[in-house]
């Protein structure tokens, strides 16, 4: 009976420190389309990032690291595809996810999408979508946006 309470026990504490594992979160520079541009593509890029710093459960990985990572390793926008090459990218960073993100018009509004994905088998983790009238209002939005995403 000793035995079968132990087994159960390591199993608890095995699965209870698989979810208490911290995200690591490399944030991609989200991606600019149908009449945005990049300036507001990459803007809406450090307020994502400034406000998933607030939150304590998630450590960020410094731009800096991941534009010198993405130049080492040469790159390209086609390597997204690549699991192999986003495995790679993860290890380099000691990132376990990625956080990517597109900003566009569609009509009169601007939508912003972010997804984050398992940086190891590119498993889609959490996604958001938001819409705007302008992209003014993102500025105010941006909290809820993260905490939807982070709640998911």
């Amino acid at each position: 009976m000793r035995a079968h309470a132990f087994w159960i026990l390591l199993a608890v504490l095995s699965v209870s420190s698989l979810f208490s594992q911290e995200l690591t979160v490399a944030i991609c520079p989200f991606e600019a389309r149908g009449g945005v541009s990049m300036e507001e593509a990459d803007a809406i890029t450090e307020l994502v990032t400034a406000e998933l710093v607030l939150d304590k459960a998630v450590k960020v990985v410094d731009r800096n690291s991941l534009d010198r990572i993405l130049t080492e390793m040469k790159f390209q926008v086609s390597d997204w595809s690549d699991s192999n090459k986003i495995a790679q990218l993860g290890m380099a960073l000691n990132a376990n996810a990625l956080l990517r993100g597109t900003v566009m018009s569609l009509g009169a509004n601007k939508i912003v999408t972010a997804t984050i994905l398992d940086i190891n088998t590119m498993q889609i983790l959490s996604s958001s979508r938001l819409q705007l009238k302008n992209i003014d209002e993102f500025f105010e939005k941006v909290p809820s946006f993260i905490n939807e995403i982070m709640k998911n």
